[in-house]
């Protein structure tokens, strides 16, 4: 059985940011779309665990690093593929390539069972072997904890609307990276770029709640998470590089 995934995806101006540079964002949205596919194309998409098992796939950790960022109108190759799981953790990594086949960024992401009835996570054992290439190559190291320095200044509080939750009332996994973004200044924006970031969902902010951003800078880059009534929702390391 094929387990790598590969799909061309050309730039329009939905994708791309101030810069004309593809938003970190739309890059988390692209991964996370071929990695439904691609767990579509092996038998577990998300209607049949959803329909048959009660379960579904919830994405806990990604860890993203950008070579250098495509432009309104280019042509890329995005590509996924399983690794082995764990007792709990299904291991996925990710490479983004060039029409020319430079390789552009790569990353590598945890995803969980979660079950709809129970609430509860599931061992992936649950769903048997889920298949994988055990040749396939690890492009990234694996996501892990992230330990955030004491007493990290308040940024600011928002609220979570319309444009941010998926059709289960929760928090997009792709809106975090707009909500991180726009925690810099439109100077900041505009002459830096996304060089690496590592993100950790730990629990779903739900339409109207209100979040707290908590950021501080340190170790080379920032620190940021966020917070409903002192439950931490997320917690990110992001570093930035000059244009």
């Amino acid at each position: 059985m094929e387990t790598r995934l590969e799909r061309e995806h050309y730039l329009r101006a939905a994708d791309v940011d101030i810069k004309g540079e593809w938003m970190p964002s739309a890059v988390f949205l692209r991964m996370q779309e071929l990695a439904e596919d691609n767990a579509s194309n092996v038998g577990f998409g998300r209607i049949f665990l959803g329909e048959t098992l009660g379960l579904c796939w919830v994405l806990t950790r990604v860890n993203l690093k950008m070579h250098r960022y495509p432009r309104l109108g280019d042509t890329i190759h995005v590509a996924t593929w399983p690794l082995k799981p764990t007792k709990l953790t299904f291991l996925r990594h990710f490479m983004i390539r060039d029409a020319q086949g430079e390789t552009l960024g790569v990353a590598s992401s945890h995803w969980m069972l979660f079950d709809i009835h129970e609430r509860v996570l599931r061992r992936t054992s649950t769903i048997g072997d889920y298949p994988y290439d055990p040749d396939a190559p690890v492009v990234l190291e694996e996501p892990g904890k992230i330990k955030l320095p004491p007493d990290m200044p308040l940024c600011e509080t928002r609220n979570v609307r319309y444009s941010d939750v998926d059709m289960n009332g929760h928090m997009n996994n792709t809106k975090y990276l707009n909500w991180i973004c726009e925690l810099f200044s439109s100077e900041h924006i505009k002459t830096k770029r996304i060089s690496q970031i590592r993100l950790n969902y730990i629990a779903e902010p739900y339409l109207d709640q209100q979040v707290a951003l908590y950021k501080s800078q340190g170790d080379g880059g920032f620190y940021i998470c966020g917070k409903t009534e002192d439950k931490t929702i997320f917690d990110s390391f992001v570093t930035w590089e000059p244009i």
